[in-house]
């Protein structure tokens, strides 16, 4: 029979080295485990890293975008409001234009109009406004026109109508026919409608003052009293500085203010009644006085709105004068 051997009884040596050897094998799996553990932390942290700053990225690439998106769109709208605003600046330039062409166009026929009005050459009306001016700017009124003046302002301001303005049309209307009068009707004093012509002065300026604040304080007619009165506003101003092609504009406008405005005053009976047949006359003779306030009271005509006023006083005391007296400023120098 083989022998059989007897198993190695284990020395300590050894069965210490096995219980050191597995210590030391633990030993590495954790440290294994705990570098693991550390490196998936720190790939953790380096991906959370990378993924943010790729977010950040992304959100400065789309915020660059959208940055550059609303740049160019802005861009885009910035160049159709120049476009806009050249194309505008032209047709107000053209619109200037065509408008002094068709002033020039028109001024002789306007100054003839009214020349012809009153058997007056056209060169007597271009003459006598000019006269007139320096009458107006060297005479000082009578008390007796004064009395008129104030009885209009007095109405206007019961009409609520802008009485500075309004004053400064009458006194215009008032120095003019004080420097030299026309007789061309006999007036209601004269026929025996009123006894003097205060009275008639006072009477009629309630009239002529309401039938203007019908107009000049309705919303419903201000854009076309607007329309009417700016071109005047902007020849008045342009003519402060010396323009010669305003000064042609001015001239040819006032004569449809001056049409416009005594149409307002027509259709009092008793305007119509005072004035017979001499309306194309009291026309004439505001149109050439309109011309006379741009440069004797030019400040009043630098808005529609205070034109539209200052003018209505020019009238209500021409008016006035014709109805009451008869008379209308002379137009000759």
């Amino acid at each position: 029979m083989p022998k059989l051997k007897a198993p190695k009884t284990p020395t300590v040596g050894s069965w210490w080295d096995d219980v050191v050897d597995g210590l030391t094998d633990a030993e590495k799996a954790a440290e294994k485990a705990a570098k693991d553990a550390a490196d998936a932390v720190a790939k953790a942290a380096t991906d959370a890293a990378n993924a943010a700053a790729k977010a950040a990225q992304d959100a400065l690439d789309e915020a660059a975008r959208l940055a550059q998106e609303a740049a160019d769109e802005a861009a885009r709208l910035a160049k159709e409001a120049a476009d806009a605003a050249q194309a505008a600046a032209d047709a107000i330039e053209k619109a200037a234009t065509d408008a002094a062409q068709a002033a020039t166009d028109i001024t002789n026929a306007a100054i003839a109009s009214a020349a012809a009005v009153l058997d007056m050459s056209v060169d007597a009306v271009t003459d006598g406004v000019n006269q007139a001016i320096k009458d107006i700017n060297e005479t000082v009124l009578e008390p007796v026109a004064w009395a008129s003046v104030d009885a209009l302002a007095d109405a206007a301001a019961a009409a609520n109508l802008a009485v500075d303005e309004f004053e400064a049309g009458c006194i215009v209307a008032a120095v003019a026919i004080e420097a030299g009068a026309v007789q061309v009707e006999e007036g209601l004093v004269a026929i025996g409608e009123y006894l003097e012509s205060h009275a008639c002065n006072i009477a009629l300026g309630g009239l002529v003052t309401g039938a203007f604040a019908g107009m000049l304080n309705n919303p419903a007619t201000e854009a076309e009293t607007t329309a009417m009165f700016a071109p005047l506003s902007a020849a008045t101003a342009a003519t402060m500085v010396a323009s010669a092609v305003e000064e042609v504009a001015y001239r040819a406008v006032s004569a449809t203010i001056a049409s416009a405005m005594v149409e307002v005053v027509w259709v009092i009976p008793e305007v119509r009644k005072g004035v017979g047949h001499s309306k194309d006359a009291l026309v004439a003779s505001v149109a050439f006085l309109i011309q006379c306030m741009v440069q004797t009271s030019p400040w009043a005509l630098l808005s529609p709105q205070t034109a539209s006023v200052a003018v209505a006083g020019l009238v209500g005391y021409v008016v006035s004068s014709l109805v009451c007296d008869g008379t209308l400023p002379g137009m000759e120098s």
